[in-house]
């Protein structure tokens, strides 16, 4: 691998390797001395020590074998969010009536990362079926944000995102919906890729948005994302560049962060404008419309998606049984809900005829004309907030429900196009702040591309 101005731990790790300097199984062997040293962040809800010990002794029993080369990947350790297939692991999307649903073979995702010969080390913590943004559930301890441990880590994939930020883990899997990728990412301090929908199979994901839902990979840096992109995609990293031109949406996405959030990425955009990076401020004044008659239309997806999901598990369920066996009063409700509001499938036919497309034409339209490379927003409107506030929070001062903190993400979901955060700074108490980039459909690998190069320049 070559040397990188913005190298990682994880990218250390994988040079460690590379170089003979660290047997797999010594790397192993530290991550778990970490996890048991920082247990308070609570990131994973299943870890076999021995398991991940026995894949990195393979490894380097391969490397060893001079007839036999090593992947890509070789070194490095991931999570897998708990809604994801791995074999011979539970997946139960941190639900209890899930609990003994081991699942006999890997998602392709999860296979590809193994035959690149990256080391499961285990399954993360998520908010329970996905149907949340804290990752906090009455059935686990609450997954705690390694840069503050009183505040949320975010969801749906914060145990993914938190296990990367401590360093218990190089990289991840995690899934989204409407923002469980990049959301947890910002909050957290890593990078975070929501890609277009159809770049990766979605086989072995429990589903309940799927014109929406897909599985994407979290890691420290979008240098490292590129890596594992290539692999799950089978294709080369676009090159970097640092002859970029972005835009600067300010009428919804900025004037829709809190103020603690736009001074910290004004301040980096300003960093980044100074080594020569072109941005151009523009309005997209038929977004909020279209991005809401989007959203209106998927809502009804899980009455029937979440259904038909497990009732395709090799134990079938209901909606019921998860109902009976939750014990989260909320999750209850959310489902009773699903169960009694029946949508109609129409609406979401309309969803993908009609509003996508249109939604997708308008941020493309708004990258076109203008000649730019990507859309920079604010990944999240505002820090972590305190665990345990889940209900409310406060934009400049005004109260939003919590779902307000997919105001960025769920523009991108809606209209099926890509979105990457990096890691933009941190407020004057040591939050975390994501830099958000949105691209073109399927131009997944350059939207990577921009972001490693933004990295590279904020160095």
């Amino acid at each position: 691998m070559n040397a990188h101005p913005f190298e990682s731990p994880s990218e250390a790790r994988l040079s460690a390797f590379r170089s003979g300097d660290q047997t797999a199984e010594e790397i192993v062997a530290e991550v778990l001395e970490q996890i048991a040293s920082t247990a308070w962040v609570n990131a994973l809800v299943q870890v076999v020590p021995e398991r991940a010990l026995s894949a990195a002794r393979q490894l380097d029993e391969k490397r060893r074998e001079e007839t036999r080369k090593v992947g890509p990947l070789a070194g490095l350790l991931f999570v897998v969010k708990d809604n994801i297939d791995a074999r011979g692991w539970p997946t139960t999307a941190c639900t209890p009536a899930l609990a003994n649903n081991v699942a006999a073979s890997d998602a392709e995702t999860v296979a590809r990362l193994r035959q690149a010969d990256a080391i499961l080390l285990g399954k993360s913590v998520m908010h329970e079926l996905a149907m949340g943004g804290t990752s906090n559930n009455p059935h686990c301890p609450p997954v705690r944000n390694p840069h503050m441990p009183d505040r949320i880590a975010g969801g749906s994939s914060g145990g993914t995102a938190a296990a990367i930020a401590a360093g218990w883990c190089d990289f991840g899997l995690g899934s989204d919906t409407g923002g469980s990728i990049p959301i947890p990412s910002a909050l957290c301090g890593v990078a975070g890729l929501r890609p277009s929908v159809g770049r990766y199979s979605n086989g072995g994901l429990l589903m309940a948005h799927k014109s929406r839902d897909v599985i994407g990979p979290m890691a420290p840096t979008a240098f490292l994302l590129r890596m594992i992109d290539s692999v799950l995609c089978v294709e080369p990293p676009s090159p970097m560049s640092a002859d970029l031109r972005l835009g600067l949406p300010r009428d919804y996405f900025w004037n829709g962060a809190d103020r603690s959030v736009r001074d910290v990425l004004e301040g980096t955009i300003e960093r980044l404008r100074g080594k020569g990076v072109s941005f151009v401020d523009l309005d997209l004044p038929d977004l909020e419309a279209l991005n809401s008659a989007a959203s209106v239309a998927f809502r009804s997806e899980p009455s029937f998606d979440l259904a038909e999901s497990l009732a395709a598990l090799p134990d079938p369920i209901s909606i019921d049984i998860l109902i009976k066996a939750t014990q989260s009063e909320t999750i209850a409700a959310m489902l009773k809900e699903i169960v009694s509001d029946r949508g109609l499938r129409s609406l979401v036919d309309e969803a993908l005829a009609l509003h996508r497309p249109r939604l997708r034409n308008l941020l493309h339209r708004s990258l076109d004309d203008s000649g730019l490379d990507a859309l920079v927003v604010p990944a999240i409107p505002l820090a972590a907030v305190p665990i345990g506030q889940e209900e409310e929070i406060s934009i400049n001062a005004v109260s939003r429900p919590f779902f307000s903190y997919t105001h960025s993400t769920l523009v991108a979901a809606n209209a099926g196009v890509p979105f990457l955060t990096i890691p933009g700074g941190a407020t004057p108490d040591g939050l975390p702040v994501g830099l958000g980039f949105i691209g073109r459909h399927g131009a997944d690998a350059h939207l990577l591309a921009i972001g490693a190069a933004c990295e590279r320049l904020l160095t």
